[in-house]
């Protein structure tokens, strides 16, 4: 992998990597969640000394994406017989080790676009950018390791390698449900970009291409949750529960919290949605009815704007975060980490249009207070915040500026932008 960094005069690739390793590490050792690591740590004892049998009778809400990596970290704690600690420190390494994998990405992208100097330091940025770090190496969570394969997807979408875009799209979408965010970008790039309609019926590679795709989501699938779910008899009724398992399991966890958001700072912050039933009434509808509306405005909106104007590699990842982004603000139910994936998008960015610096660093900034202010109160017991707490609205309204920027740069200059 170094030998991808040769070309950077003046750089010593490798002493900036060690210190990169060396800082994150330190961050590791910081104490983490108690309830997210608490879970974690004993899943991965779990699965370590029963396997996968019966796990998701524990109040699992995940898919089985990162349980094969709790699975590895509580088989090494269990042959070494290693302290909880190191074992938390083993478990958070998975996520810390995909923001590195993240700002490997950024830089290969800046070496595409002939700015190599300018995506080695993005990627240094990125993984010392404390609204991921403390996501990953703080806190405990895997936010972070799901932006990086949500990047994945449309870093492989940029380079044409499609099949491998949508492997990577259905292990996100089995890491984690918030991988819906990005369905609109993958829904038109798989099935429309670079064809005209008339052109489909009788387009031989379309088809073939539909034909890999939907056997690479089935096998990605087959593979990831079978070992889960098995024994599985083949009969038609049990293959039919197996597809369905997944959609299934997400939304039954979905009303742990029915709230208009769940601590992030976003849209219904400002609306007194914090802490408030998404099934209140709200301006004559629900707040539930208004997030799926604002939603399905946001979505179909990138898919028109997708149709409009031929996509680029800066397209896709500036609608990428802005769908990122959308999701957030107009989701109901949002958790305080939920914006994260948005950061490595906006970053990459910055490698067409230096502009994208203030945006990137002023969200980061969002992102890291959100996270770091839950993070904080919940070493006191305290798991939710008023609906009038003045540090929430302030960062929501910086967070809705920085969005109503980022619709008009989307609506009024990326259409020029080469």
């Amino acid at each position: 992998m170094l030998k991808n960094f040769k070309n950077l005069k003046g750089i010593s690739p490798v002493i900036v990597i060690f210190l990169l390793i060396i800082v994150r590490f330190l961050f590791t050792l910081f104490p983490s969640h108690r309830v997210d690591m608490g879970g974690y740590n004993y899943w991965s004892h779990y699965l370590a000394d029963r396997g996968f049998k019966g796990i998701y009778q524990t109040h699992l809400v995940y898919g089985p994406g990162y349980l094969y990596l709790l699975l590895i970290s509580g088989k090494i704690a269990s042959f070494f017989k290693v302290s909880d600690f190191t074992h938390e420190v083993l478990i958070k390494f998975w996520p810390s080790f995909f923001d590195f994998l993240g700002g490997f990405l950024i830089y290969l992208i800046g070496k595409q676009q002939k700015k190599q100097r300018l995506g080695f330091w993005l990627g240094v940025f990125y993984i010392l950018n404390p609204a991921i770090f403390i996501n990953s190496s703080v806190w405990g969570q895997f936010d972070s390791l799901l932006a990086t394969v949500l990047f994945a997807v449309v870093y492989f979408f940029a380079l044409n390698k499609q099949i491998l875009a949508i492997i990577a799209y259905t292990i996100a979408v089995l890491t984690k449900p918030q991988s819906v965010l990005l369905f609109p970008l993958v829904f038109y790039v798989f099935l429309f970009q670079n064809i005209k309609l008339r052109e489909v019926i009788s387009n031989k590679n379309y088809w073939q291409k539909l034909g890999f795709g939907g056997i690479s989501v089935i096998l990605t699938y087959v593979v990831l949750v079978l070992p889960v779910l098995s024994p599985l008899n083949f009969n038609s009724k049990e293959i039919l529960d197996f597809f369905l398992w997944l959609p299934r399991l997400y939304l039954k966890y979905v009303n742990d919290y029915p709230y208009a958001t769940a601590n992030g700072f976003n849209l219904w912050t400002i609306l007194n949605g914090q802490v408030t039933f998404d099934s209140q009434p709200f301006f004559g509808l629900t707040y539930a009815a208004w997030s799926k509306i604002l939603t399905l405005a946001l979505w179909g909106y990138i898919i028109w704007f997708l149709f409009k104007n031929k996509s680029s590699q800066f397209s896709l990842y500036y609608l990428s975060y802005f769908l990122a982004f959308g999701f957030f603000m107009f989701g109901i139910r949002m958790h305080e980490r939920y914006l994260v994936p948005a950061i490595i998008f906006l970053t990459a960015c910055i490698l067409w249009d230096s502009s994208f610096w203030i945006p990137t660093i002023v969200l980061s900034m969002c992102v890291m207070v959100n996270q770091a202010y839950m993070y904080e109160l919940a070493k006191r017991d305290i798991y939710w915040l008023p609906k009038d707490d003045i540090l929430a609205l302030f960062i929501a309204i910086i967070s809705l500026i920085v969005f109503i920027y980022s619709f008009c740069y989307l609506s009024k200059c990326l259409p020029k932008k080469k």
